[in-house]
């Protein structure tokens, strides 16, 4: 048997038809309802900053990755880094792996 939802929108009321024309048929057997899956909280979006200084990466503070080892420093630790050396070459901060300039 088939079940046909019908509303009045001006009165905001809901009657249920059956097949046969009657107003609020019995009801059907219950339905079991699967409880909804709970939300999980938004994941921390990683924070990048300078292996060196620790300040966070930003339009201003721009990452500069080391070639040989693949940690990242800032444009401003990197130029302090170069004048150290005579701007031949940048000691990691974290892994004193030399990368050549």
């Amino acid at each position: 048997m088939a079940t046909t939802w019908m509303g009045c929108l001006l009165t905001g009321q809901w009657n249920q038809l059956d097949d046969t024309g009657d107003r609020n048929p019995a009801p059907a057997a219950p339905t079991v309802v699967e409880p909804a899956r709970r939300r999980q909280p938004p994941r921390p979006i990683p924070k990048f900053e300078c292996d060196d200084c620790s300040l966070e990466y930003t339009d201003i503070k721009i990452p500069r990755v080391l070639k040989e080892c693949g940690h990242t420093i800032c444009e401003q630790c990197a130029d302090n880094l170069l004048a150290e050396n005579n701007q031949r070459h940048l000691l990691c901060p974290l892994c004193e792996t030399v990368t050549l300039v």
